[in-house]
């Protein structure tokens, strides 16, 4: 067995001279204010100081504290100030669990501790007791408490109030990006990305779906540099009146086609022109026609 040091039963004060402070006064606010706060005369809390305590002939007063913090202030009979002590707590006394309460925990209810149980124990607004369930937990979204006792895909979903499309979870590489598809939400057309692993995609789709062949030939004119300012390849035509072994198409700065004889001797030059790319046809005779698909 261990012995402990008793706290003072009753306080006593003394003055400078170390004499009982016979008559003092003993103010008690709450810590940090000028706010009066009650203390007690007894364990019990049932029965509040006057504030100020008065203090008896051998300067002394039973004084308890609730479960707060206080400032106190010490004034002689004639109310002239001793001294002040802020932030002043008492630590609760712990009381006795009877045998067959074991599962039951201690709370104070402000100025004594007694024995609840594990559901009903509070502090501030927080549950604090073991196998409290999730319904005792307040201030959680929609969703979360069901999601957090289950968590299943559906229910994060349910959770979750800015999630696009619906079905299950994907994490990682299990399962690929090809089950489930991203088919919804249809993810638009994208800018610009990496098309080596792509399949089922027909490369004429990756431009536009409106070219047509158009009679180019009045803005058309020889050794002139032209380009193709269209997001996708175009197909140049052109006829010209007659021969030129001189005759050649020039793509990006490069031969692309030298004159091929057509009937009647006309020349004929034909080369597709990538986006982006210059074009014109040079040292050629007179053109008969220009045509480009685009």
């Amino acid at each position: 067995m261990t012995a402990s040091l008793i706290p003072s039963p009753v306080m006593q004060f003394t003055d400078a001279t170390g004499a009982p402070l016979v008559g003092g006064k003993v103010y008690t606010y709450a810590a940090g204010t000028t706010t009066p706060l009650a203390s007690y005369t007894s364990y019990a809390a049932t029965s509040s100081n006057t504030n100020p305590v008065i203090l008896d002939s051998r300067g002394e007063a039973a004084i308890w504290f609730g479960n707060a913090t206080y400032k106190v202030i010490l004034k002689d009979s004639t109310d002239t100030l001793i001294w002040t002590s802020d932030n002043i707590s008492a630590v609760q006394p712990m009381a006795y669990v009877a045998p067959g309460t074991a599962n039951n925990l201690l709370q104070s209810n402000g100025s004594a501790w007694a024995s609840v149980s594990p559901a009903t124990v509070t502090v501030g607004n927080a549950t604090v007791a073991a196998s409290v369930p999730l319904s005792g937990v307040t201030g959680l979204g929609t969703g979360v408490s069901t999601f957090l006792a289950t968590p299943s895909s559906a229910n994060l979903a349910a959770a979750l109030t800015d999630e696009t499309g619906s079905g299950s979870a994907v994490f990682a590489t299990s399962p690929t990006l090809n089950s489930p598809t991203l088919i919804t939400p249809v993810l638009g057309t994208p800018g610009s990305g990496n098309l080596q692993y792509c399949t089922g995609y027909p490369l004429y789709a990756l431009g536009s779906t409106s070219q047509a062949y158009t009679d180019v030939t009045s803005s058309r004119a020889l050794n002139t540099t032209y380009t193709n300012s269209t997001a996708s390849p175009i197909h140049v035509n052109v006829q010209t009146a007659a021969s030129s072994a001189s005759g050649v198409m020039l793509v990006n700065g490069n031969n692309a086609c030298a004159y091929i004889s057509g009937p009647s001797a006309f020349g004929t030059y034909s080369v597709i022109v990538p986006p982006g790319q210059t074009y014109q046809l040079n040292n050629a005779s007179a053109i008969s026609n220009w045509y480009e698909l685009r």
